[in-house]
């Protein structure tokens, strides 16, 4: 693999990353805080 290559690899890697960090994670985080409050 080429340097290059792994760096777009990275940077998609950490995009999806976010990605999912902000579909999943962050309704989860909110669903809890939800809770806690009841």
């Amino acid at each position: 693999m080429k340097l290059k290559q792994l760096k777009t690899s990275y940077k998609y890697n950490n995009n999806l990353q976010k990605k999912i960090v902000k579909c999943y994670l962050i309704p989860q985080l909110l669903e809890n805080n939800k809770k806690n409050k009841s």
